[in-house]
């Protein structure tokens, strides 16, 4: 019966079979390039690969050993240092770097580019960039493992880009100048550039990028480098001194008492421009409005004002004038009904709205047979039924109460809820309530003793 077993082994090491309990009389290796093996067991191995070692024991017993030689010092991975790609500069030589896996390995290597036009690199790695432009290097090992890396020549006094450190745009003053500066990348390159307008009459620019800003509307300014390589920004020219709008600082509408006198304020801006305005009225009549604009205001009834600038910015406020005298409204603060009984009196009482307004009203009663009103608003109740009372304002602004008479007396019950109230009965007569009865009692309970035992 044969076994098989499986080892690793590393490569240049010597080894010793032992089969336990058995003597060896035989020890062959099946391939002595790998790995060679005698009779006494012991086993050299030469190189990277698989031998296989049979060995016989004295009592004819066999063993194979599938032997796995690993090389430590053959490559299995190389890469290069720096990465996959790589940007240098032209006339700045660079060594590249390989590095092997495993750690152990040794190897000689070849290094190779792609474009020698643009690139040389020698065994050593070292790289002499010729011109700008891109060539792939490829890095070899003796065992014909490979990596490569891209790389980029340029040249760090050539312009790749440049900018305005101004900004992409700006609004700018009519009459001022403008200092634009240019950044030129790489750094090291020429900061050199070319200035242009897009229109010489609203902004002129000079070769050191100063702008004289000439009149009001819009330019573009471009900065350009030997090889083309531009950078833009728009320019607004305003006049500060035009009006760009106008507001009233009263507000957009207001409600005023006829009689009075208003005064608006307007603001231009922005708040260097001129800030004269001209004042208007939609109703000479009703709102009349000076230069300055004071309004005086003559008559109840709606008007616009508007402020306009010399270059026709508008803002307009709408008012309402009213006159605070005259009544708007008027309610009974009695509230909507009152009942009486025959022969009863009641004050009733008007509120005259605005506060301000003139405050005269005059009481008509729907049925003086009911119950009758005098000028200040006093009810008298005269017979059972219904009737309303109604007060006018001098401008007809109404209110009503509804008035009920009932016959007969009013019930004691019922003067005690209506307390309240300005109600005056006929005749009426006080009473003054006896004074409270003190009650003394007592009660006799016969004592129930009770006994307890307590147990602890």
């Amino acid at each position: 019966m044969t076994k098989n077993l499986t080892k690793n082994a590393e490569a240049y090491k010597s080894y010793k079979v032992v089969v336990e309990g058995k003597t060896i009389a035989t020890c062959v290796s099946g391939s002595t390039k790998v790995a060679t093996a005698d009779n006494a067991g012991n086993i050299e191995t030469l190189k990277d690969g698989t031998a296989k070692i049979t060995v016989t024991t004295t009592d004819k017993k066999k063993v194979t050993l599938t032997l796995k030689v690993t090389d430590p010092y053959l490559p299995t991975k190389v890469a290069v240092a720096q990465g996959t790609a790589l940007t240098v500069n032209l006339d700045e030589p660079v060594t590249l770097k390989a590095a092997l896996t495993p750690e152990t390995a040794r190897t000689a290597l070849t290094w190779t580019s792609g474009s020698k036009a643009v690139a040389t690199i020698d065994d050593a790695g070292l790289v002499t960039p010729l011109k700008p432009g891109k060539t792939t290097v490829t890095v070899k090992t003796a065992n014909n493992k490979k990596a490569t890396i891209k790389l980029t020549v340029v040249d760090p006094h050539v312009p790749t880009g440049v900018t305005i450190s101004n900004g992409a745009a700006l609004t700018v003053n009519l009459g001022e100048k403008l200092a634009l500066n240019a950044v030129v990348a790489p750094a090291a390159a020429k900061q050199e550039v070319t200035w242009t307008t897009s229109s010489k009459t609203i902004a002129a620019v000079d070769e050191k990028g100063v702008v004289s800003l000439l009149k009001t509307g819009k330019a573009t300014i471009t900065a350009k480098t030997y090889n083309n390589k531009k950078a833009t920004i728009k320019l607004t020219v305003i006049d500060p001194y035009v009006p760009t709008g106008v507001t009233i600082q009263n507000g957009a509408a207001l409600t005023v008492n006829v009689g009075d006198k208003l005064a608006l304020n307007a603001v231009v801006a922005p708040a260097a421009a001129k800030q004269q305005v001209t004042w208007s009225t939609s109703s000479k009549a009703i709102a009349a409005v000076d230069e300055k604009g004071v309004v005086s205001l003559l008559k109840t009834g709606k008007a616009t004002i508007t402020a306009k600038t010399y270059n026709n910015k508008k803002a307009t406020i709408k008012l309402t004038v009213i006159d605070p005298y005259v009544p708007t409204g008027v309610t009974i603060s009695n509230g909507a009904a009152l009942t009486l009984y025959e022969g009863e009196t009641a004050q009733l009482r008007a509120v005259v709205a605005p506060s301000t307004a003139r405050q005269g009203v005059t009481w008509t009663s729907g049925s003086q047979k009911v119950a009758a009103v005098d000028a200040g608003g006093f009810v008298t109740a005269l017979k059972a039924g219904t009737t309303k009372i109604t007060v006018k304002t001098t401008n007809s602004k109404k209110a009503t109460i509804t008035v009920t008479v009932k016959k007969g007396s009013r019930p004691l019950m019922a003067m005690m809820e209506d307390a309240d109230a300005e109600i005056t009965a006929p005749d009426a007569e006080v009473y003054e309530a006896a004074p409270e009865a003190v009650v003394e009692a007592s009660i006799e309970a016969p004592v129930e003793e009770l006994e307890l035992e307590l147990e602890y």
